[in-house]
């Protein structure tokens, strides 16, 4: 049981909570830019149907 050290389980839940967070904070600044081109491309629309 010597792979079921304190220092590795500790380890291991670190780098998990960090690819996790690493994940989280991606897909959320990818679905904000996803957001902000849309918007951009409504107003663009919008300022093109108006001339």
């Amino acid at each position: 049981m010597a792979i079921l050290d304190n220092g590795y389980i500790m380890g291991y839940v670190t780098m998990a909570f960090t690819l996790y967070c690493l994940i989280v904070g991606g897909w959320q600044k990818w679905q904000e830019r996803q957001e902000l081109q849309a918007q951009a491309i409504a107003q663009h629309s919008v300022t093109v149907e108006v001339d």
